[in-house]
């Protein structure tokens, strides 16, 4: 059995359990805010080129 090296007391990944951190918890949503908040900014940005676009061409 490949999953049986050493001695013995190795069980594979059958008892692996990931712990997540506050850390861990933080970074992801952390990196979820600055997305968010970065295409927010890219919608008002585009929004605006467009209102100010057509407000050139209508004058």
């Amino acid at each position: 059995n490949p999953l049986k090296l050493g001695g013995g007391q190795h069980r594979g990944k059958t008892s692996f359990v990931e712990h997540r951190t506050f850390f861990h918890l933080y970074h992801s949503f952390h990196r979820l805010w600055i997305f968010l908040v970065m295409m927010f900014q890219k919608s008002i940005i585009s929004i605006s080129i467009s209102i100010c676009l057509s407000l050139a061409l209508s004058s």
